[in-house]
């Protein structure tokens, strides 16, 4: 939940979807790069991150060159085409 003694100070929250409501990628303490796929559905008002950050560019005047999140994986690692770390690509055996 979102409501505990830091929102209660905050003047904006912003309602970002939890790990278990969006895709995603991260990297483990080992280094690994991992994929999780969305579990549950957002609650309530609440989105990916991404699209947090997208929305808030918008309104701020900011152009966002990205409108899924394969199109932002793009941007962040610098390619033409979606990132090339994709669920099969992270099964063991598989071709790198």
């Amino acid at each position: 939940t979102w409501q505990g003694p830091l929102s209660e100070g905050a003047q904006v929250l912003l309602p970002a979807a939890s790990w278990a409501e969006s895709d995603g990628q991260f990297m483990n303490a080992k280094g690994i790069v991992q994929e999780s796929e969305q579990a549950i559905e957002p609650q309530g008002q609440s989105r990916p991150a991404w699209k947090l950050a997208a929305a808030l560019g918008v309104r701020l005047g900011v152009p966002i060159p990205w409108r899924s999140l394969e199109e932002l994986r793009a941007v962040l690692t610098g390619t033409a085409a979606p990132a090339s770390v994709s669920k099969r690509s992270l099964q063991p055996g598989a071709a790198q």
